[in-house]
């Protein structure tokens, strides 16, 4: 993470997981060999606003103990923004958010043995938060 310009912050990360299970008779299952995620924040010039976006990657994934069956890798775009002002003398910041921008369809993770989650359809989220 940091500062790429004054205006301009980076958040980012990767990992890569080898994951397996000793003595169990079981494969690693649920665990996606690499993960990674980057996002961006603008600190607009018009005073309080602020504007984000983000990469989210997961790996392939085997979701049977078996390791027969591998669901695919994914990615997932997404958007944010934020403003702050005041309300009188209220602090008062306004949030929204749009995950899944493009309404991608992919297998978002494991419930258990041989059974996989659908992703969550674009989601829209709203909210303020309020200092008193």
């Amino acid at each position: 993470f940091g500062t790429v310009l004054p205006t301009l912050a980076l958040l980012g990360g990767v990992s890569r997981a080898q994951a397996r299970q000793e003595n169990t008779g079981l494969g690693s299952f649920g665990i996606p060999d690499w993960t990674a995620n980057l996002g961006l924040n603008w600190t607009t010039p018009v005073p309080g606003l602020a504007l984000g976006g983000r990469v989210v990657y997961s790996g392939k994934q085997w979701s049977d103990s078996g390791n027969k069956v591998r669901v695919p890798s994914w990615h997932r775009f997404d958007l944010n923004a934020r403003y702050a002002t005041q309300i009188g003398r209220t602090p008062v910041r306004f949030n929204a958010a749009i995950e899944n921008v493009a309404n991608k369809r992919y297998w978002s993770g494991i419930l258990s043995d041989g059974f996989v989650m659908p992703s969550a359809p674009r989601t829209y989220r709203v909210s303020a938060t309020v200092a008193f």
